[in-house]
């Protein structure tokens, strides 16, 4: 069983030389060598041996820490977790304990859009960090991890599990190091402010929504080594000119801005900028969110128009459809406030035969019509004219 209790840490315990963390009469700075093992400039064998009471057991030096956070304690492991941001703000600095016992982990959601988090420095005794624990800090600027942490790294402004070689969490400042083979997903949900995106050829494996809502993103260029990309990945990244997938990728190819799965030969993303090639059968989600996107046109070779391919494209107004159509999922329309028109390329009647999900389009989308070659059809399917 777990109780939560919010933190009033004392500020006695956080108390450090005006030069920062001293290891026995030599300055380190938190993060750096300030962890567990970290050595000393006249003696390289001397570590510092930080206790839950966040002092050094050889030299009595203190680990400067944030007051204010807020924490759960786990009675099966007698240990504490920090759940949330609290009172505190700012740049975060994660202590070695907590009332007489050791910090250990960063819950779930614990800092869920939370803006007042700028940057964050993990000790080594914190090695547990759940799923969405730093999710849609937007105003994140920075990452770092102690040197001595057994569990996790950083570098370049990422947090990166070092087993796994995953990139858990990252901010606007950060580049992906070469050797990261995972990015985790939504490890730069939000972070608007990124920019210059370049994918290592050491990775694999985007997670779902990694970089969700990253408008300041400009052009995407996916390497060979990139085998596996989630859901929604480049959603809402409004800022995206530009695709490209490298030639020898053996799972995804690039055509006219479009993101494509060569296996099912979907569009899976694309951009203001994309023109959905002849000869791609399906797209599936693939411009959700984007919000200067005004017209778009699917070629003859369309089939299947997938889950919220269009939604929340709010500026979006025609849509020309040249193929003969099987199926119009679930949101395929949804939201999009001002859509007018859609320019069906076929009877009315081939209209009523598609298979539409009865929420291809909801409340949010705006009053269009389909304009078929022998009359037009409210989007309810009744003839107008």
């Amino acid at each position: 069983m777990k109780h939560k209790l919010l933190a009033a840490l004392s500020a006695a315990t956080a108390l450090c030389l005006a030069c920062g963390l001293s290891a026995c009469g030599n300055g380190n700075e938190n993060g750096g060598n300030g962890g567990n093992g970290g050595t000393t400039g006249e003696d390289p064998q001397h570590v510092h041996t930080f206790t839950v009471e966040n002092v050094c057991s050889g030299c009595g030096d203190a680990w400067v820490f944030t007051d204010g956070l807020e924490y759960e304690l786990d009675t099966e492991t007698d240990t504490y977790t920090v759940v949330g941001i609290g009172t505190a703000s700012g740049d975060i600095v994660f202590p070695y304990g907590h009332d007489g016992k050791a910090v250990t982990a960063i819950g779930q959601d614990a800092f869920y859009d939370c803006e007042a988090l700028t940057g964050f420095t993990i000790p080594a005794s914190l090695t547990s960090i759940e799923d969405r624990a730093i999710y849609d800090c937007t105003e994140l600027n920075f990452i770092k991890v102690s040197e001595e942490n057994t569990v996790y790294r950083s570098e370049e402004n990422c947090l990166i599990e070092k087993e796994t070689n995953t990139l858990i969490c990252g901010c606007k400042n950060s580049k992906i190091p070469s050797g990261v083979t995972v990015i985790r997903e939504d490890a730069f949900y939000g972070q608007a402010e990124l920019k210059g995106l370049v994918i290592p050829n050491t990775v694999t494996t985007i997670g779902d929504e990694a970089f969700r809502y990253c408008a300041g993103i400009t052009a995407l260029t996916i390497p060979e080594s990139v085998t596996e990309i989630g859901y929604q990945v480049f959603a809402a990244c409004d800022g995206i000119e530009h695709i490209e997938v490298a030639e020898d990728n053996p799972v995804y190819r690039s055509e006219q801005n479009c993101l494509i799965e060569k296996e099912t030969n979907s569009v899976l993303y694309g951009c203001n900028y994309s023109v959905v090639p002849d000869g791609v059968t399906a797209v599936d989600g693939a411009f959700r969110e984007l919000q200067n996107l005004t017209s778009m046109e699917l070629p003859a070779s369309v089939t299947e128009i997938g889950f919220g391919t269009f939604m929340y494209c709010s500026n979006l107004k025609k849509v020309t459809i040249h193929g003969k159509l099987t199926s119009i999922s679930q949101y395929a329309f949804g939201a999009c406030l001002s859509l007018e028109e859609i320019v069906f390329d076929g009877t009315m009647e081939e209209w009523k035969s598609i298979e539409l999900d009865p929420y291809y389009y909801d409340t949010q989308t705006g009053d269009f019509v389909i304009t078929c070659t022998n009359g037009t059809l409210n989007r309810s399917g009744e003839v107008v004219s």
